[in-house]
């Protein structure tokens, strides 16, 4: 059973799921930002 499903919505959980999904976010822009500047790269393009 999910926590939400047991404690409802609360302020606490939202602001818990919301800081989770945006370090997600951020991490995984970043990842993909490193691989078109590796794609750039080896294309003889330049950053």
């Amino acid at each position: 059973m999910l926590r939400l499903e047991q404690e409802g919505y609360s302020e606490e959980l939202v602001q818990e799921f919301s800081g989770k999904l945006m370090a997600w976010l951020i991490m995984h822009v970043a990842a993909m930002d490193q691989k078109l500047g590796e794609y750039v790269v080896s294309q003889g393009g330049q950053l």
